[in-house]
């Protein structure tokens, strides 16, 4: 009767081509926490801070790592008239959306001088790393 030998490293290989096959991006489901001004928008693995019209974390959820995100801004220039920059704008509502395969974050702003509208929107897979 034949006798078979098993390699010593044959059962690391078979667990590690059962990670490699796995989708593990089919874990990172895309969730959105709102807030009255801002909103966190995520998976399992990374969460990104908002905050009236800026970033302002970036959330390592593996590591635990907070990794503040520091912005000049933005100028919105219309014809004629001085720049719109954040300051100038009062968040009028956060709302979240479910998209095909994701969710959504929408922030509503508007500037009271001149009646101008700002939706900011930032949208997450579900099977997106980040």
């Amino acid at each position: 009767m034949p006798s078979c030998r098993i390699h010593p490293l044959m059962p690391c290989l078979i667990c590690l081509l059962g990670l490699l096959s796995t989708d593990v991006q089919g874990f990172a489901e895309a969730h959105v926490k709102k807030g009255s001004t801002g909103g966190v928008l995520g998976n399992e693995f990374l969460e990104l801070s908002l905050k009236k019209c800026s970033m302002i974390q970036l959330t390592n959820k593996l590591s635990g790592r907070k990794i503040p995100i520091r912005l000049d801004g933005f100028s919105i220039g219309i014809e004629g008239r001085e720049p719109l920059r954040p300051a100038d704008f009062a968040s009028q509502g956060v709302s979240e959306e479910a998209i095909p395969g994701g969710r959504r974050l929408v922030l509503r702003m508007e500037n009271a001088a001149t009646g101008a509208q700002l939706k900011i929107i930032y949208e997450l897979g579900d099977k997106d790393f980040y």
